[in-house]
């Protein structure tokens, strides 16, 4: 939604109803995995394959310390694996509790606490310091430094001025500011960082070794 769209006026409960059922509530929705098929799960790839053929080959031909040591390395590998997949997931979870949080919001004219998890974009949101931004948006007035270190890496803090973008995630270290809210859930910055995490894949210490053979 282009901030052409939206207001400083806020939005009634039913424009606002009409946009929940457009975007969706603003939360991450997670396919949650067993552990079990998350490990499994490391025994299918390119290097997982090549492993396992190299192990049946060596077993066929009864070289069996090669084959111990293949074997070995399979499950290092998919140990490891699912090691990073946890962190990953651990990473995410610890993400999505920044947004279970309560907003304050411009709806009917009055300004309310409601849970983020309502908020929809054309939302006229407040934010003040100690705050968590629920929802990536456009800032309309006031002055606000934020830090954004869980989202872009950067160590310190960044003003941010009407028109800038304050992406959901971020803490509020200083100052106070309004604006209207341009994404939410797996649209908005924070979405998208999370799921690029969960699809992310790290070669582990023997994908490396086997790649480098």
């Amino acid at each position: 939604m282009s901030t052409s769209q939206v207001t400083s006026k806020g939005l009634s409960s039913e424009e606002a109803g009409k946009l929940m059922e457009q975007y969706g509530p603003n939360e991450i929705i997670e396919k949650r995995v067993s552990p079990f098929l998350l490990f499994l799960k490391n025994f299918w790839g390119f290097v997982a394959w090549m492993l396992e053929i190299t192990l049946i080959v060596e077993l066929f031909f009864g070289k069996f310390l090669n084959a111990e040591i293949i074997a070995f390395l399979l499950i290092f590998n998919a140990v490891l694996g699912f090691i990073h997949e946890q962190k990953a997931q651990s990473t995410v979870e610890l993400l999505k509790k920044k947004l279970q949080v309560k907003a304050r919001a411009l709806r009917d004219g009055n300004w309310v606490m409601m849970p983020a998890r309502e908020l929809v974009p054309g939302d006229y949101v407040r934010l003040r310091m100690g705050d968590f931004a629920p929802a990536d948006m456009e800032i309309v007035e006031g002055n606000i430094d934020v830090d954004q270190s869980a989202l872009t890496g950067e160590s310190l803090p960044v003003e941010r001025v009407p028109k800038d973008t304050v992406y959901s995630g971020s803490v509020i270290k200083r100052g106070e500011a309004s604006g209207t809210i341009t994404a939410t859930g797996s649209k908005s910055y924070f979405g998208k960082m999370a799921e690029l995490i969960k699809l992310a894949k790290v070669p582990s210490q023997a994908e490396m070794l086997i790649i480098s053979i």
